[in-house]
């Protein structure tokens, strides 16, 4: 691309993402600390170099999830937002893992809508005072939502016009005005919002006062619950929960949350109304969005301090500061939601004036800062989100029965075995996932695992708060069991203080163990030398993990011994303890002498029901090269350095065989280096089968070095019918033997690349180019999976597993050396 069509592509994009509006310039500038100093257009930023970066450009959208997703439907290049505003945003793309969205639409009020409204202008001692200067869209939202919301108490509606400079807003309040919908105001001259909301206060000195910014919109019932706390002991200020007003903002506090959630904010209000009916909690300051202030309170404290704030930003701050000396309380109504645009109606140069005023407020209130920065860090609002965020939580249970897994937020195999235990558990079960937090290993964070909603507020839950305030909630909707999965992650001491508060419960609790976590701190049996360690002493082990930071070694487990004897102690809260594969049982148990582990082996039943007929392998005339496909990610465990040096021997020898990445590795330069061919990773079945019939391979090959406990790239494999090659060790080997296809090389070879590539040249005279054949019996199946794993029975259904089709053909030769094991090879059906 030329530089000019370049230059003319980033204009075209950025007018694109201008027109939108999805584009949070406040929100990319807060995340991006080097733009903000550099002072460039942050939306410019963001088209010419920020998404390339991996910038996200609004909290609703991650450039790595909505690049991922979209892509199992279509391969696209370029920016990521773009194709969304184009056409992901159409077709109901999700744009992160959790259900959000752009922000609610600022809903359009048409003229035959203020048709037979009520109007609100009689004195009855309660005044809405919404001073307006700019926004008419807001404007006449945030109005309509006063006069249409049902409330039971009077009041008036007082409208400040504080000389627009817009003249469909001048002419759409005069117009209500003459209608006789509020009680209009019009200043003559400019007086600023702080001035204007004094006029609105000072027209009736014995009511209530009520402020109102012009960028709200208010719903049903607000007026009642809000101005019900008025009757506590000596409240002066009451200020609603908002999308945005720093400390009273929800879901996360302190920010602007522009963004939508699953529910539409007048359904978030009704949840807050009713999770926290009747709740007030102290406050140092409130917020003028929408502040309720008690007329006695009023008389005492005076009017807003013109001088000092006369643009705004600080005024109601100072007035609650003076408040609170006078002896008044400043509340948050926590039943409260209000939506919150921000900055809307008298914003020119909203952070000058912000920034300006909180000096101001300083200078006046020197100890006003160590105050809000106290109740910022004991943050007592925070058990007010969480209530919220349960309420939300729960609400997609539907009287269904609960289940909590228990397990890391790394992805891999455990994921996989997690999703498709959800989507075989019918509609008799809900599945919620509890994993270590992703900043802080002593926390966890709760959610759905099928449909992850945004719960900010339940996603750094110490253990305490987990039994003392989620759990409740938890058996009140249905709780009925928790599966452990995996401790990866978690602070042990943490997770001992949570299982015993389960159990303490008399939940039920099973596990299943997915790795070799319980008796290797490296979890995968691999040592500092990134090999297979054959499980040495103990004294061995701790030399390997000497200079490795595993779990509980900051809390004193310095001795392996010591860390397998917590983890079988944690193991034992559980009444049932499984795991995938015989091997791996058998490797397990001597090690864990309490535990009584029983073999339940990964249901797959979606394969055996898939209709993989479209994919056909690709016709050709059989090649005198011998085709090898590696799939997944590909690590040291997993055989990189073994695919690395066949690699390098076939090229040292002149070898017709060619290696294939189906996936990526953490060495893909070197690897490449050595001709193997790499198609980066992919992102679902789909795509995979795509690439193994682009690739056609003679073989599926699994280089990994460890005794695997399941393996699902082993399932693709099968679930194609390509010919599977691995090391005879682990569930690997065991589910071979039981397909009845597929070859084994003794674990000594991963050490001989010429032994490994000989065998391919082997099998592929001694099989021929038969085509693939799905090996659909490979997988266990069972009629009632809550039955199998004992979520509420002691005797489960047999799996009905995959018996081997073929007895085992001729042993391959090993290599001239007897160290190397022999290569079973199973024929092809």
């Amino acid at each position: 691309m030329t530089d000019t069509s370049q230059q003319d592509s980033i204009e075209s994009e950025c007018a694109i993402v201008a027109e939108s509006g999805l584009f949070d310039r406040g929100f990319y500038l807060r995340s991006n600390p080097d733009v903000a100093e550099a002072a460039v257009d942050p939306l410019r930023h963001f088209c010419e170099h920020g998404w390339r970066e991996g910038r996200d450009p609004a909290p609703f959208f991650s450039l790595r999830y909505y690049t991922r997703n979209a892509r199992l439907r279509e391969q696209f290049s370029g920016n990521p937002f773009v194709h969304f505003i184009t056409k992901g945003r159409a077709s109901g793309l999700r744009t992160r893992p959790e259900i959000m969205g752009p922000v609610e639409p600022i809903p359009t009020v048409k003229a035959a809508q203020w048709k037979d409204l009520i109007g609100r202008v009689e004195r009855c001692g309660l005044d809405v005072i919404i001073p307006v200067y700019r926004g008419l869209r807001d404007t006449a939202a945030c109005i309509y939502s006063v006069l249409t919301s049902k409330n039971v108490l009077p009041f008036r509606l007082v409208v400040v016009n504080d000389q627009t400079p817009e003249p469909r807003l001048a002419k759409l309040l005069n117009t209500l005005a003459r209608q006789g919908l509020f009680y209009y105001l019009e200043n003559s001259v400019n007086l600023g919002f702080t001035g204007s909301v004094n006029r609105g206060m000072r027209d009736d000195l014995n009511s209530h006062k009520l402020l109102l910014n012009s960028d709200t919109i208010v719903y049903d019932g607000w007026l009642d619950r809000l101005v019900e706390h008025a009757s506590g002991a000596r409240i002066g200020t009451i200020t609603a929960l908002s999308n945005n007003a720093t400390i009273f903002s929800y879901p996360d506090t302190n920010t602007s949350n522009n963004y939508s959630i699953e529910i539409p904010l007048s359904a978030l209000d009704l949840i807050v109304s009713a999770v926290n009916k009747g709740q007030v909690v102290d406050v140092p300051t409130g917020v003028g969005f929408c502040m309720f202030i008690h007329r006695d309170c009023y008389s005492e404290v005076g009017e807003l301090d013109v001088e000092t704030f006369n643009r705004g930003y600080g005024e109601e701050n100072d007035f609650c500061v003076r408040a609170e000396i006078a002896g008044w309380r400043n509340v948050a109504a926590t039943d409260v939601f209000v939506r919150h645009t921000g900055e809307i109606s008298f914003a020119l140069d909203a952070a000058t004036q912000q920034k300006s005023g909180y000096l101001a407020l300083l200078r006046k209130h020197p100890r006003y800062e160590g105050e809000v920065k106290k109740f910022v860090s004991r943050d007592p609002l925070r058990k007010v989100r969480q209530q919220i965020d349960m309420a939300r939580l729960l609400f997609f249970a539907r009287e269904r029965k609960l289940i909590v897994f228990l397990s890391h937020n790394q992805g891999g195999g455990i994921e996989a075995h997690l999703r498709q235990l959800t989507e075989q558990m019918g509609d008799e079960f809900k599945v919620l996932i509890l994993s270590p937090s992703r900043t802080c290993q002593h926390e966890f964070s709760l959610n759905w695992l099928d449909e992850p909603i945004y719960l900010p507020n339940l996603s750094n839950l110490t253990a305490r708060e987990f039994i003392e305030a989620v759990l409740p909630s938890l058996l009140g909707a249905g709780l009925n069991l928790f599966h452990l999965h995996s401790f990866v992650g978690c602070d042990l001491v943490a997770l001992r203080i949570l299982l015993q508060g389960i159990k303490s419960n008399g939940i039920r609790i099973v596990s299943t163990i997915h790795d070799y976590s319980p008796v290797c701190p490296r979890h995968q049996l691999v040592n500092d030398g990134e090999d297979y360690c054959e499980l040495p002493s103990v004294s061995v082990c701790n030399e390997c993990v000497k200079s490795y930071a595993y779990q509980g070694k900051k809390g004193g487990l310095v001795d392996v011994e010591d860390y397998r004897n917590v983890y079988q102690q944690l193991l034992s809260f559980a009444d049932e303890t499984f795991v995938p594969s015989r091997d791996t049982q058998t490797r397990l148990q001597p090690f864990l002498p309490n535990l009584k582990i029983q073999v339940r082996k990964h249901l797959e039943k979606q394969r055996r029901e898939r209709d993989n007929s479209q994919w056909k392998r690709r016709e050709s005339v059989r090649s005198d090269t011998i085709r090898v496909a590696v799939l997944g990610a590909i690590g040291p465990h997993k055989g990189s350095s073994v695919l690395l040096a066949c690699a390098a021997d076939a090229i040292r020898r002149s070898l017709p065989i060619s290696f294939h990445l189906i996936g990526y590795s953490n060495i893909d330069d070197r690897l490449k280096d050595v001709n193997v061919s790499i198609t980066g990773p992919y992102y679902s079945h789909e795509e995979l089968f795509s690439k193994l019939v682009e690739v056609s391979p003679d073989f599926a090959f699994f280089p990994s070095i460890w005794p695997e406990t399941y393996m699902y790239t082993l399932s693709d494999a099968f679930e194609l019918g390509v010919f599977p090659v691995a090391f005879d060790i682990g569930a690997q080997a065991e589910r071979i033997q039981e397909a009845g296809i597929g070859a084994l090389i003794g674990i000594d070879a991963r050490f001989s690349p010429q032994f490994i590539n000989d065998t391919f040249i082997s099998l592929h005279e001694e099989l021929g180019s038969d085509s693939w054949i799905p090996q659909k019996e490979a997988f266990a199946v069972v009629s009632d999976l809550p039955d199998y794993y004992l979520y509420r029975s002691p005797a489960p259904p047999a799996a009905r597993t995959s018996k081997p089709t073929r007895t085992l053909g001729r042993v391959l030769s090993s290599a001239k050396t007897s160290s190397y094991s022999k290569a079973m090879a199973l024929p092809r059906s």
